[in-house]
């Protein structure tokens, strides 16, 4: 990419933290908060589906915008081995910690099952598993076919292998037929939409690249001559922006409002699914960040920036410190303060230590990652 669009980083960085918050919220929070103020006045913050479309559709866009500037040769198969790799390896990492944690009973999650009344989210890690399946899982069956022996929380590991695939291959398709673009782009999101929908935010991530590198600059040369047109612009996008999050606010409103349509005709079901509602959101809410400097430049901030470089480590390890420290450290200490306290005194120190085994293995593991990936990619 020609230039490093920082202000993604930081929403990669901010979305990471939202999803460890929903989930430690979940594991926590439904026994000592419940509707408590708190939790009400940050539902966003703990909304981890829109979370997870917001990196679907963020990962489509970076890969398409790759391709739809490079000019390589063997473009598909070397960006299908390094994507693989880029997920599989540091997955194996983690998935061999999880097997030692496990081998050492470190895991407390389920001692606070009949605390959190939901097993989904306190469930795992009550059997050791074997070594043989730390590869087997991490290298194949979790990327292929959605396996969670080790981490409930990996299902979304296999639509990001396969939904850059689809964003690459439709990238590709697109990069030289400007005119059949929109058509072919408006077939997938259609398709998409009535079969798989969780392939839908690569669709419009993939169709947000095509604009930005096709069309974008074009536009933006043309706004940028008049400042009457650059104040019209702010304000628009202002409003788009505005408009996407009471989208993600109130979809529940639009869910309800068309329940009836698709129950009359279930092809119709994406219309009361609130993920449909969470990607177009984030779609006009990327939008209006591309126009608005201001958001730019607060997304950019280099904290935000640092953590959205970390931001696969910290999906990746903060299920299980949550579900081994977090865990055993508030069965340890509950009744020496109030369970309110504790679990928001506890989630903070979660998220650091979270945030710091994410850097160390970005900083030391990382580099064995680039070098192998660099390896294969000479050789292929």
């Amino acid at each position: 990419m020609k230039e490093r669009l920082h202000y993604l980083d930081g929403i990669k960085g901010l979305a990471c933290l939202m999803v460890a918050a929903c989930h430690y919220h979940a594991l926590f929070g439904a026994a000592f908060w419940g509707l408590d103020t708190l939790a009400a006045r940050t539902d966003w913050f703990y909304n981890g589906p829109l979370c997870v479309r917001m990196f679907f559709l963020v990962s489509a866009f970076l890969l398409a915008v790759k391709v739809y500037r490079s000019e390589e040769q063997h473009m598909v198969q070397h960006t299908v081995i390094k994507r693989y790799l880029r997920l599989a390896l540091p997955l194996l990492a983690v998935t061999l910690c999880i097997w030692v944690m496990e081998q050492a009973g470190v895991f407390h999650n389920m001692e606070l099952t009949d605390l959190c009344q939901d097993p989904d989210y306190t469930g795992g890690y009550t059997e050791p598993h074997s070594f043989y399946q730390v590869f087997t899982t991490s290298l194949g069956t979790t990327l292929l076919s959605g396996d969670c022996s080790f981490n409930n929380k990996f299902w979304m590991m296999t639509w990001m292998f396969y939904g850059d695939i689809l964003a690459l291959i439709m990238a590709l398709v697109t990069r030289c037929r400007r005119r059949a673009a929109f058509a072919l782009f408006g077939v997938g999101i259609v398709l998409t939409l009535f079969t798989v929908q969780n392939l839908f935010p690569f669709m419009l991530g993939t169709a947000l690249a095509y604009w930005y590198v096709h069309i974008r600059q074009e536009k933006k040369t043309e706004a940028d001559s008049c400042r009457r047109n650059r104040v019209l612009s702010g304000i628009g996008w202002t409003l788009v922006f505005l408009g996407a999050a009471l989208v993600i606010e109130f979809k529940g409103y639009l869910i309800v409002a068309l329940d009836g349509v698709a129950e009359r005709i279930p092809e119709l079901g994406f219309l009361i699914n609130g993920n449909t509602y969470n990607a177009i959101g984030i779609l006009f809410l990327l939008l209006a960040v591309m126009h608005l400097s201001v958001l730019q430049r607060i997304l950019g901030c280099v904290p935000l920036r640092k953590l959205g470089n970390v931001s696969y480590y910290v999906f990746l390890v903060h299920w299980p410190i949550m579900c081994s420290f977090s865990a055993g450290v508030f069965l340890h200490y509950r009744g020496m303060m109030a369970d309110e306290l504790l679990a928001r005194i506890l989630f903070c120190v979660t998220m650091g230590i979270t945030i710091l085994v994410s850097w160390i293995f970005t900083v030391t593991y990382e580099r064995i990652c680039t070098r192998v990936t660099k390896t294969v990619l000479d050789r292929v």
